[in-house]
């Protein structure tokens, strides 16, 4: 999964199924921990999205 895949996913929660902002941050904060604390990956995304 590229940081561009996961940009899109986010947009079309929000614009195709209506996410609210909350819940938008719910799902970010949970691929955030697993990208950053299972995966031991560091993303520009996470830095750009707050």
């Amino acid at each position: 999964m590229s940081e561009e895949q996961l940009r899109q996913y986010w947009l079309s929660c929000q614009n195709e199924l209506g996410w609210s902002a909350a819940t938008l941050r719910i799902s970010y904060s949970g691929i955030q921990h697993f990208f950053s604390r299972t995966l031991v990956r560091s993303w520009n995304i996470f830095n750009k999205i707050q």
